[in-house]
């Protein structure tokens, strides 16, 4: 039996784009426009995994979060939201509505079939014994409370030093271009 994916985000383009990457690796996949819609679907059929978009109408990805964990039923669904924010408190903001993990945008593909094939590895080990923990982490002069397990811990740990990864190379690449664009703006301006 395929794992079952609900991908919930309002931009038409993206949730295509979702849609057939998700379908392609094997996973089958059902789509909701916003978190209220999400919400009706998850009623009707329970997701292995639940991927969402942070910025919806009617109700967005934090709200959407906040539902899914604090109903019993539900509460272990592995739940991702698709961020354009990427800072350490835009995080821990999202863990602290119950995330348990977040890719930001714009994604590569590979990214975020990674992220998922490792969810669904940890969902395993989360069956076999869930330890949860509360961890309380001071951010921007505030404390922000955390509930997650030690393999969510991990992977949110793996991913976002991926992320930074990415990002570093991305703003090494453009710093070699810069170089290379000053030296020809400087050997044009030579006499």
């Amino acid at each position: 039996m395929k794992d079952r994916i609900l991908a919930v985000e309002d931009s038409l383009p993206l949730t295509e784009r979702i849609c057939r990457l998700l379908e392609g690796a094997g996973y089958q996949v059902d789509l909701a426009a916003d978190g209220r819609e999400g919400l009706l679907r998850v009623h009707a059929e329970v997701p292995d995994l639940i991927i969402s978009d942070l910025t919806m109408p009617e109700m967005d990805g934090y709200a959407f979060c906040q539902a899914i964990k604090s109903v019993e039923a539900t509460r272990r669904i592995p739940f991702v939201l698709l961020d354009e924010r990427n800072k350490p408190e835009d995080i821990l903001w999202a863990l602290e509505r119950g995330a348990d993990n977040v890719i930001t945008k714009p994604f590569e593909d590979d990214v975020i079939l990674e992220r998922v094939r490792r969810i669904f590895e940890h969902l395993e080990f989360r069956q076999k014994g869930y330890l949860e923990m509360e961890v309380t982490v001071r951010v921007g002069g505030r404390d922000i409370c955390i509930t997650a397990d030690k393999p969510q811990v991990i992977e949110l740990l793996f991913a976002t030093f991926e992320d930074l990864a990415r990002a570093n190379d991305a703003l090494l690449e453009h710093e070699h271009e810069l170089d290379a664009r000053t030296r020809e703006l400087e050997g044009a301006n030579q006499p």
